[in-house]
């Protein structure tokens, strides 16, 4: 605000205070607004308010795609079933990256702290963790994290190298206790000599008639 008031701006008070807010509304698709160094996905009243009252918490970043970003922006978009042709905007960014945190956010304390997956993986999932700035996280860290360089994504057949390997993460982070359970399970059946194949209700059915005759613990 203070820059607008000076040379060789010298906008008034009362105009800066109705410009401002109506242009980060006109112009929300074109930028990235971080507060203290946190992404602010979505521009509401009370932020609007808060921008008036301390704007040096506030920093706008403008977006920079390049080519290689743009096709990584696409592919990530495939990855979760969106538009590959959906143009580079907040409101599509924030589509795209909503996936990525809400797959850390889902998984139990197991799924995030398991070292059972992949370096990789265990090296994407410390990257979802600790993203807070959504850009850099999509083009720089995730990339970084699959032992991949943005330079090298250039290339076609490295850019379909690194999409397997982030479905490969993915599903790794996604499935880690899943896998868990199924390894116990088949742990369980070795022991006791049941057929792995043997679905869950029908293994239930044999524990149970195979030892039933036990007293209860008391």
């Amino acid at each position: 605000f203070d820059i607008l008031r000076q040379a060789p701006y010298g906008l008034k008070s009362g105009f800066i205070d109705l410009w401002v807010p109506v242009y980060l509304i006109i112009k929300g698709d074109d930028y990235a607004l971080y507060q203290e160094e946190s992404y602010i996905p979505e521009l509401t009243f009370d932020i609007i308010n808060l921008v008036y009252r301390n704007p040096k918490l506030f920093e706008i970043k403008a977006y920079e795609i390049s080519d290689v970003k743009r096709n990584i922006f696409s592919a990530y978009r495939s990855i979760n079933n969106h538009s590959d042709n959906e143009a580079f905007t907040n409101k599509s960014f924030i589509e795209t990256i909503r996936p990525f945190l809400m797959l850390y956010n889902n998984l139990n304390e197991y799924g995030r702290t398991t070292s059972k997956i992949s370096t990789e993986a265990q090296r994407l999932r410390d990257a979802i963790k600790t993203a807070t700035e959504p850009e850099k996280a999509f083009f720089e860290d995730f990339v970084i994290a699959l032992g991949y360089r943005l330079d090298d994504l250039q290339n076609n057949n490295t850019m379909s190298s690194f999409i397997n390997a982030l479905n490969s993460a993915v599903d790794e982070i996604k499935n880690s206790y899943s896998v868990l359970i199924d390894n116990v399970e088949k742990c369980l059946c070795d022991a006791i000599g049941i057929d792995t194949a043997t679905d869950f209700s029908t293994t239930q059915e044999i524990l149970y008639s195979r030892y039933q005759s036990i007293p209860d613990y008391e």
